[in-house]
């Protein structure tokens, strides 16, 4: 028998809240009805957009920051039921099959079978459904750490790699050589990720393409808008609109 446990998240506080961090024996699918929140989970930082359904797995050290007010759905599911899904957070598009097959377990939570026999069907969607491009791959090194931390707060601060190297206490070649190891990525496209993922949460809360554009770091409306569409796939109206 199934005892998936829901709870239901809401905050109308306009400002930033945030949840410290914490894990929970059980996994964790979400969706994010109105707001935007960030989830960090010492591997990355994963954005939730509204509409969009939210994984964390079962014992993952996490904390959310929710920017404005925000209206969240919470299933809290048996860690034996989990096996199929990943063990990093995603964040997955909420199609209108997944948002009628979730509000429908939260109609019959009452009844623990049918609510299984839902739920199973739920998770075998998620276990093959291609995540969105929100995470961000963090760092492990402590000097990168700091710079990370010090680029997310200011998106916009105009350094070069040289300047973004002294300030994590490296060489340039260094710099560059351990980013890479630990994410993949060059401190280049590291950066212009971050950028993207910090111009959504500004997007998010009602500022202008134009606006959100210079505060992110770009040159232009129009580069922001090709970095944008690059990533996503869209436009900055579109993606929002859809």
């Amino acid at each position: 028998m199934w005892d998936p446990g829901i709870t239901v998240l809401e905050s109308d506080d306009p400002t930033t809240q945030e949840t410290p961090w914490h894990r929970h024996e059980e996994g964790q699918v979400f969706l994010i009805e109105r707001g935007l929140m960030t989830t960090d989970a010492g591997q990355g930082r994963w954005v939730m957009l509204p509409g969009r359904l939210g994984w964390v797995p079962p014992g993952v050290l996490h904390m959310g920051i929710g920017h404005g007010p925000v209206l969240a759905v919470e299933l809290l599911i048996a860690p034996r039921h989990c096996a199929r899904l990943p063990v990093e957070p995603r964040v997955y598009v909420c199609s209108v099959f997944l948002g009628a097959l979730f509000n429908r377990i939260r109609e019959t939570v009452a009844d623990p079978d049918r609510t299984g026999h839902l739920l199973a069907v739920l998770l075998d969607e998620l276990a093959n459904a291609r995540p969105e491009p929100l995470y961000l791959p963090m760092f492990q090194d402590p000097r990168l750490v700091r710079l990370a931390r010090a680029l997310l707060l200011d998106p916009g601060k105009r350094c070069d790699v040289a300047a973004w190297a002294a300030e994590a206490g490296m060489s340039r070649r260094t710099l560059a050589r351990h980013v890479l190891a630990e994410t993949g990525l060059t401190f280049g496209q590291w950066r212009n990720l971050a950028r993207l993922l910090a111009s959504l949460e500004r997007l998010g809360a009602g500022e202008s393409v134009t606006t959100v554009a210079f505060e992110v770091g770009y040159e232009s409306v129009s580069a922001f808008i090709a970095g944008f569409r690059g990533h996503f796939g869209v436009t900055p109206g579109k993606y929002y609109r859809g």
